[in-house]
């Protein structure tokens, strides 16, 4: 950022910031503000909870306004729309339903964006916001139903008609736009998080209190989306005793069932704890957690069928009538949801069928009612004919619900260790048998998907009994049926069983199979069947590392048992890993494709040469590591064989450590060999492989607490040391391992563990590289990573807890890191947040000396608000301030240091220094 935006970025905050005393004129800025091209402050505004809170507080209307207008996509003129190349639809707009992308507003949720806090604050400004965008998306919605796609003609939707107090109003909208408020379909991310916030705002309103009628008119009187519907539909399950009678006209709208009973689907994969786990933005993983909590809500799992039970059995006689003669019309008129599905035959009778079975949601005489104590039971049960009409529709599906259940026993049996619940290991042992046939696994259809689970639940089962009681398949004579069942699976076709995957066929047999070898009763042909698996799944071309994963994950516990299969199949997994360049690359002929028939021959001999060593019962010498570049080095072959070993117990035998050393030593020196800058290239990052890195040094890590210091430094160590400035990446990977095996520990680090962490962290210290990058205004990204983790950070997060108490044993390499690199803005921000977490025990004394020392020896500016680093510092201030107020004014050194950094703050115009200014100047 040049000095001139870091001053209009400065001055855009401080008018920001003036609402309250100067509100026409920074409402007028607002309004040029949305005329102009300056995205990042409109940005900051939208999504800023610092910026728009006093906007919100102070101009609302005009700040909805103004997020109107931004968010609101500008029309495409007809001259510019020519230049557009790629174009799906014929609309001169884009697909984003009408709506700016604001790049921040992900994930959405309820928190994204001011629309929570504005409904909360202003509830008639926040609705009108919340309407104008999702009614803005949902009208665009319908004009593109209505252009020609590319893979459907063009289709007339239908509306879904309410009668409300204020009168009939009409909602658009299909399946996908009802769910925008769930986060499970496409749609613009700011009307999302809208959708999402006014949920919450209404169920706040209805725990307060407020009267359901007055709210729900509120709410749907100005929306013309089925969104709005699909919200108040989540009320009704959240609250029915509060929300029957309202809810009545919204329940008995026919076209309403289809899409809070698909919405009920959606709901069941709403996760985002995969994503969570990628991210190192503290708001955005506060974000992921808040939906992972709203998707566990009651009424997450209902749908709307549920409440048919509460109007027939649980509300007055005129609710009641109401909701039976509703549903009971369900077949008179159909809810189409586009105007051409009327003259189709297909759809209307599909549509019929539905609106028949709904209709037996709706009837008292389908339930039956029974009394156990104190507590009444109501159950559904299915008409007769309606049950003879679906039986030959359902009986597929009940036989693959049948087989996709007793796989999913398997899955989870194997992944727990022990059996699930709903299924004893005798009842599923009986299942599994039952689905047998005759047919040999070999010749199983590849395309046959349903035959595949079939196939899967009895193999899954084959290995899960052994998984979760091996005693007890013994004592039971299943071991035989587990062995060959196994065996014939592991035979199959690998492309057959999708091998890339955890859950498939062959991943389950190497893991059963192995347990046989774990509990000494493999016999030779057991040994050469595992083999083959390791064999071909660690071939080039074939991407079936699950199954090696799942071998050698078993294994480990195999070591002493049968030392020759486990030392050959590490063995193997080295020399497969070290393939000739020529042969790697093939063999070109002419213009056609190389082909790789040498390749297949070296790999045939490899492996045929472990083989023999199975036969003959012999343990191979480990293959060594080439430096040379002509031997091709492939990570992924390694880490299968590396990542399970037992190395502790391994290294309690000398001659077995040494051999681990040895490969410790070779990897080491490939590693950075393969990561040294290229002669004659700027920047050689494109053949580095960081997967690899971070394994190596974990693994390595992993060993070290099995050694000495000196054999730490030896094998370890040293190798980093001599090479660190060519490759710090390696020293962040070491560090970041060390963190996580010999470092986070609750009972904190041992002695040799910190007097490694401390010789690694010195070197790095002590380098003139680093004093000498430190001075910039920027850090590379290795180096950074470097001192981020000697800080105990990185990404922006803690690597450690924020209640570990033995951050005082890192006092010294602290004092020096800060000394070294704190006057760095980039390494400054990542000491804010270890002093915000671990480094919260230095405070207060510790904590304002380091500040002070950093904002003193800073020569660029140290309060980079691209980093937050001068609002994190008033942050900090603050927190400190409301603990240790009367310490600091007792204390003049401690004023001293505070005061300073208060009036640094206050003249770089960040906004929380006016009131620490204030707090300071109090009298008391």
């Amino acid at each position: 950022m040049s000095k001139y935006e870091k001053y209009e970025n400065r001055l855009h905050r401080i008018v920001v910031h003036s609402a309250d005393v100067l509100p026409e004129k920074v409402s007028f800025y607002l309004s040029e503000l949305a005329k102009s091209g300056n995205y990042y402050s409109q940005e900051d505004l939208i999504c800023n909870f610092q910026d728009f809170k006093s906007l919100v507080d102070s101009i609302p209307k005009e700040f909805v306004d103004f997020l109107i207008s931004v968010l609101s996509k500008k029309p495409i003129s007809p001259e510019d729309a020519s230049s557009m190349v790629g174009r799906i639809t014929t609309s001169l707009e884009d697909k984003n339903f009408g709506i700016n992308e604001i790049l921040k507003i992900f994930p959405p949720a309820p928190i994204q964006g001011p629309f929570l806090y504005l409904l909360l604050n202003n509830e008639d400004e926040g609705l009108r916001l919340v309407h104008t965008l999702t009614n803005a998306a949902t009208d665009k919605w319908r004009e593109y139903q209505q252009q020609i796609k590319f893979d459907r003609p063009a289709v007339t939707p239908l509306p879904v008609t309410i009668s409300l107090h204020s009168g009939i109003r009409e909602f658009w909208g299909d399946t996908d736009v009802y769910c925008w408020f769930r986060g499970t379909t496409v749609g613009p991310y700011p009307v999302i998080s809208a959708l999402m916030a006014l949920e919450e705002w209404m169920e706040r309103q209805i725990e307060a209190g407020r009267d359901v009628e007055a709210l729900f008119e509120k709410v749907l009187s100005a929306s013309n989306s089925v969104a709005v519907l699909g919200i108040c539909v989540s009320m009704a399950l959240a609250y029915p005793n509060e929300c029957l009678k309202t809810a009545l006209p919204i329940v008995t709208c026919s076209g309403i069932w289809k899409m809070d009973i698909s919405r009920q689907v959606y709901d069941r994969n709403n996760s985002w704890n995969l994503l969570k786990d990628y991210e190192s933005d503290a708001h955005i993983k506060m974000c992921y957690s808040i939906l992972e909590r709203r998707n566990k809500r009651p009424q997450r799992s209902c749908e709307i069928r549920k409440l048919a039970v509460h109007y027939l059995f649980f509300s007055d006689d005129s609710l009641r009538v109401v909701f039976e003669e509703s549903v009971e019309n369900f077949t008179k008129i159909l809810p189409f949801r586009y105007e051409e599905e009327k003259s189709d035959p297909i759809a209307e009778a599909a549509l019929r069928e539905d609106m028949e079975n709904y209709q037996i949601v709706g009837r008292r005489e389908n339930y039956q009612q029974w009394k156990e104590g104190e507590n009444r039971y109501i159950a559904m049960d299915v008409p007769e004919e309606i049950k003879k009409r679906n039986e030959e529709l359902l009986t597929p599906i009940f036989k693959l619900q049948r087989w996709q259940s007793l796989y999913l026993w398997a899955e989870q049996t194997i992944n727990d260790g022990r059996p699930q619940e709903r299924m004893n290991l005798e009842e599923a042992v009986a299942a599994a048998k039952e689905l047998q046939t005759s047919e040999d696994l070999a010749e199983t259809d590849k395309e046959d998907i349903i035959g595949v689970i079939r196939i899967k639940a009895i193999v899954g089962v084959a290995a899960a009994i052994l998984v979760a009681d091996f005693d007890w398949t013994r004592t039971q004579n299943h071991l035989e049926w587990c062995r060959a069942i196994l065996l014939e699976a592991a035979r199959m076709d690998e492309t057959s069983m999708y091998a890339m995957s955890p859950s498939s066929v062959k991943v389950y047999a190497g893991r059963g199979l192995t347990l046989l070898a774990t509990y000494d009763v493999a016999d030779i042909e057991v040994r050469q069947q595992i083999f083959e698996l390791i064999s071909k799944s660690l071939r080039r071309f074939t991407k079936a590392g699950e199954v090696v994963k799942s071998v050698f994950g078993v294994l480990k516990n195999a070591w002493y048992i049968d030392p020759v299969l486990c030392w050959n199949a590490l063995s193997l997994c080295l020399s497969l890993s070290i393939i000739p360049q020529k042969l790697y690359s093939g063999t070109h002929v002419g213009r056609f494709a190389p082909i790789f028939d040498k390749l297949k021959d070296w790999e045939d001999n490899v492996i045929q040469d472990h083989f023999d060593y199975l036969e003959r019962n012999e343990i191979p010498e480990l293959p060594r590591i080439p430096t040379v570049k002509n031997i091709v080095f492939i990570h992924e072959q390694v880490e299968y064989g590396l990542y399970a070993l037992p190395l502790t117990e391994l290294c309690r035998d000398l001659a077995t450590k040494n051999k681990l050393l040895q490969i410790c030593d070779d990897l080491v020196t490939r590693t950075i060999i393969d990561n040294l800058p290229i002669r004659g290239e700027g920047y050689s990052g494109v053949h580095k492989c960081y997967t690899w890195t971070g394994f190596i040094f974990n693994w390595a890590a992993y060993l070290a607490k099995s050694l000495s210091v000196e054999e730490i430094r030896q094998h370890i160590l040293t190798p980093l040391r001599d090479n660190w400035s060519q490759v710090p990446e390696l020293t962040a990977a070491l560090l970041d391992a060390y963190i996580s095996h010999h470092i986070a520990y609750v009972e904190g680090p041992s002695t040799q563990s910190l007097e490694i962490w401390k010789e690694i962290c010195n070197w790095v210290l002590d380098s003139p590289e680093i004093a000498k990058k430190a001075s910039y205004d920027y850090l590379d990204r290795d180096t950074g990573e470097v001192l981020q983790l000697i800080a105990f950070t990185r990404h922006g997060s803690s690597r450690i807890k924020d209640d570990w108490q033995y951050a005082h044993l890192f006092r010294d390499i602290f004092d020096k890191w800060i000394s070294v690199a704190g006057h760095n803005s980039y390494a400054y921000s990542h000491l804010l947040t270890m002093l915000k977490g671990i480094g919260w025990q230095f405070a207060p004394e510790q904590t304002l000396e380091w500040l002070n020392q950093c904002a003193s020896n800073a020569v660029h500016d140290l309060w980079n608000e691209d980093r937050r680093n001068g609002s994190q510092t008033a942050q900090l201030l603050n927190r400190i301030w409301n603990s240790f107020e009367r310490q600091i004014r007792g204390d003049k050194i401690l004023l001293e240091f505070y005061s300073d950094l208060v009036y640094r703050l206050v003249k770089a115009g960040i906004p929380l220094a006016s009131t620490l200014q204030y707090k300071l100047e109090e009298r008391k």
